[in-house]
């Protein structure tokens, strides 16, 4: 599937190939992903939402499938290091998929997801779950 991004540059992208662009103030686009196509992370899912925490050691992931996961990012790329979304969270009926994803600004162990549905659900890493 090829689409065209605000720059009129061609991209191929699978629906659950994760790859990251950042564009400053100026439109100039610096792309983070290698200059081939290389799957990043394997996230099972289309992500909608990401968020990083203040340090940028970790980034998670919202998708409207209920994709909700936290990776360790470093020099070797993605690592999962929780699935917010995992049985144990499942038993809570939360019946809604993440629309958007924030990571705390005061707290480092906190993710705030919102969805279409208007529920507002605040995670705890620590605890893997709400």
């Amino acid at each position: 599937m090829t689409s065209m991004g605000p720059l009129d540059i061609p991209i191929r992208k699978k629906s659950a190939e994760l790859y990251l662009h950042d564009y400053d103030l100026d439109d100039d686009l610096s792309i983070a992903s290698p200059p081939v196509s290389k799957n990043m992370v394997d996230v099972d899912d289309p992500v909608d939402a990401l968020s990083s925490n203040r340090e940028q050691t970790h980034l998670v992931a919202a998708g409207c499938r209920g994709v909700l996961k936290v990776f360790k990012v470093d020099d070797d790329g993605f690592e999962q290091v929780i699935d917010l979304r995992s049985a144990k969270s499942r038993r809570l009926n939360l019946f809604y998929s993440p629309s958007n994803v924030a990571w705390s600004k005061l707290k480092d162990e906190l993710i705030a997801t919102t969805s279409n549905n208007g529920a507002v659900v605040l995670w705890d890493v620590r605890k893997g779950g709400i």
